[in-house]
C-alpha cells in the first residue's frame, strides 16, 4: 500500500551509478576464466626476452607460486566466478557453472540471491508482482549464504532500500492501520530481518573501508582523508537506517515474545543519538522512537514522544504537517494498543478536528485522512466490544464496529482505504457480503458516502 503524499515516510537511501557490465562473448566457463590471455593476444602484445636471459626468466617463473602466475579473470577462484556471473545476470552460464563446479544446493541458493537482488534493484527491470515476490523469496532463502560475498556498503544500502519498498512497506502499513495479525506478521518478519542484516553488513563494511583508508593517510592534505570521511558518513547512515528498520522486525513479532522488547529497546538507544537538531531528522526520529516504545509496551513514553512532535515546540527543524499527522494518529493507536478505548476515542476526536483544519483541503488528502480515521474508529469499537462486561454493551459496541466496517466496504469498494484487500481478515464476522451490499444500498441508517467525522458524531450520540 502506498501512503498518501502527506503521510509518506521517507528513508535515507544512497543512489549509486550503475557500472557498465562487461560483455562476455565466450560460451564456456573455461573460456571465461582464460579470457585475460585471449585479450592480451587480441591486442597484439608480444613478450620478448634476450636469448641469454630467457632461461633465467623461465627458471624464475617456475619458482614462483602458481597462484602468482595467474592474472585477470583467470586468477579468480570458483566463488568469485560464480559471484560475477550472478551480479552480471548471466544466468545460463551461472547454471552451467553450478554443474561444472558441483556446487551444493544451499550454496546455489546463496549465489542466486545476488541475482535476485540485482533484478529488484534494476530500475529497468519489468518484473510482474508475482515475479517480484518470487525474487524476494529467493533473497530470504539464500541471504545467509550470499552475505559473505557482499562487501560494497553502497550497494548493500541500495538493496535494503529496494527490499523495504518491494517487500516491507505494504505489510507494515497493514499492521499499523488494521492492527496486528499473525498471518501478516509471518509474511513481514523474514523480509524485515533480511533488511536489517543487509544494513548491518553495510555499516560494518563502510567502517572497515574507512579505517583501512585512514591508515594510509600521509598528511593533512592527503585526498584519502575525504574518502575516509565519506565511508564513515556512510557507516553512520547505515547504522541509522538499521535502527529505523528494527521497528519492522519488532512489529512482526508476537507481543508475548520477549525479544520484541529487546529489539525495540536497542533501536531506541541507537536512535537517541540522532534525537537532536544537528541530525536534521529529529521529528522523524521522535516518531520512530515513539512507535518502537509502542511495540515495546511503553505506552506512556510513546505518547510523550508523539506529543512532542504534534506540538512541535522542542523539535528542530520544526516538524512538517506529515510528521504532525503521524504523531497525532499513532498517539490514538497507542491508546488502542494499551487497551484504553476511552482515551483512544478522545484522541480520535482531537485528530478529526485537527485534520479538518490543518491538512490540505484537496480531495485526495481529505479522503485519505477520512479513510485512516474510519479504520481507527473501527478498531476502537472492536476493542470496546472485546472489553465489554455485559451482553448489551458488547452488542452496542459491535454494532458500531459493523457500521464503521460497512463504510470501509462501501466507499468506492475500498478505493480510498489503505490495503483494503486485507480487510476481509479483520472485519467482524457479522458483516457478511449480502449484509454489506444491503447496507450500502440502504438510503437510511447512515450515509455511507459521508466523511468519518459524520460517523464519529453518530457514535457520540
Amino acid at each position: 500500500m502506498q501512503k498518501t503524499d502527506w503521510t509518506h515516510e521517507s528513508h535515507e537511501s544512497t543512489r549509486i551509478k550503475k557500472k557498465t557490465p562487461m560483455l562476455f562473448s565466450f560460451v564456456s566457463i573455461r573460456e571465461i576464466r582464460g579470457q585475460s590471455l585471449l585479450l592480451l593476444a587480441a591486442c597484439g602484445f608480444a613478450l620478448t626476452f634476450p636469448p641469454a636471459a630467457f632461461a633465467q626468466q623461465q627458471a624464475a617463473a617456475q619458482q614462483q607460486p602458481q597462484q602468482q602466475q595467474r592474472a585477470g579473470l583467470d586468477a579468480l577462484d570458483d566463488d568469485r566466478v560464480l559471484t560475477e556471473l550472478a551480479n552480471r545476470g548471466l544466468n545460463s552460464l551461472l547454471e552451467r557453472a553450478f554443474v561444472v563446479y558441483k556446487v551444493p544446493k544451499e550454496k546455489q541458493d546463496g549465489i542466486r540471491t545476488l541475482g535476485a537482488l540485482r533484478e529488484l534493484s534494476d530500475p529497468k527491470s519489468k518484473l510482474t508482482p508475482r515475479e517480484r515476490l518470487d525474487r524476494i523469496g529467493k533473497i530470504v532463502g539464500g541471504i545467509e549464504q550470499a552475505l559473505p560475498s557482499m562487501n560494497d556498503p553502497k550497494v548493500l544500502m541500495q538493496q535494503a532500500s529496494v527490499l523495504i519498498k518491494s517487500g516491507v512497506e505494504r505489510d507494515v502499513n497493514t499492521l499499523e492501520y488494521w492492527g496486528e495479525n499473525t498471518k501478516t506478521q509471518a509474511s513481514l518478519r523474514p523480509i524485515a530481518e533480511v533488511v536489517v542484516k543487509l544494513l548491518d553488513k553495510a555499516s560494518k563494511a563502510a567502517e572497515k573501508q574507512a579505517e583501512t583508508i585512514a591508515n594510509q593517510i600521509k598528511g593533512l592534505d592527503d585526498p584519502r582523508a575525504a574518502q575516509s570521511e565519506e565511508f564513515m558518513a556512510l557507516a553512520t547512515s547505515a547504522n541509522y537506517t538499521r535502527a529505523m528498520s528494527a521497528y519492522y522486525v519488532a512489529l512482526a513479532m508476537d507481543k508475548a515474545d520477549p525479544r520484541r522488547k529487546d529489539i525495540a529497546t536497542a533501536a531506541i538507544d541507537t536512535l537517541a543519538e540522532f534525537d537532536n537538531p544537528e541530525s536534521e531528522v529529529q521529528g522523524v526520529v521522535r516518531n520512530r522512537m515513539a512507535k518502537l516504545n509502542m511495540v515495546a509496551g511503553n505506552f506512556d513514553k510513546a505518547k510523550g514522544l508523539f506529543k512532542s512532535v504534534a506540538d512541535g515546540k522542542d523539535v528542530k527543524p520544526p516538524p512538517d504537517i506529515a510528521m504532525q499527522y503521524e504523531a497525532r494518529y499513532f498517539s490514538a493507536v497507542s491508546d488502542v494498543m494499551a487497551r484504553k478505548p476511552q482515551d483512544a476515542a478522545r484522541s480520535l476526536e482531537e485528530l478529526l478536528v485537527w485534520q479538518k483544519e490543518s491538512l490540505p483541503q484537496d480531495e485526495r488528502t481529505q479522503k485519505g485522512a477520512a479513510a485512516a480515521s474510519t479504520m481507527l474508529q473501527y478498531r476502537i469499537h472492536a476493542l470496546e466490544a472485546t472489553l465489554a462486561t455485559s451482553d448489551d454493551a458488547k452488542k452496542a459496541a459491535n454494532d458500531k464496529a459493523v457500521k464503521a466496517s460497512a463504510i470501509i466496504s462501501c466507499s468506492k469498494r475500498g478505493h480510498s482505504f489503505p490495503v483494503f484487500s486485507e480487510f476481509t481478515e479483520y472485519r467482524p464476522r457479522r458483516l457478511t457480503r449480502p449484509a454489506a451490499r444491503a447496507r450500502c444500498a440502504s438510503p437510511s441508517g447512515w450515509d455511507t458516502r459521508s466523511s468519518t467525522s459524520t460517523t464519529a458524531r453518530r457514535r457520540t450520540h
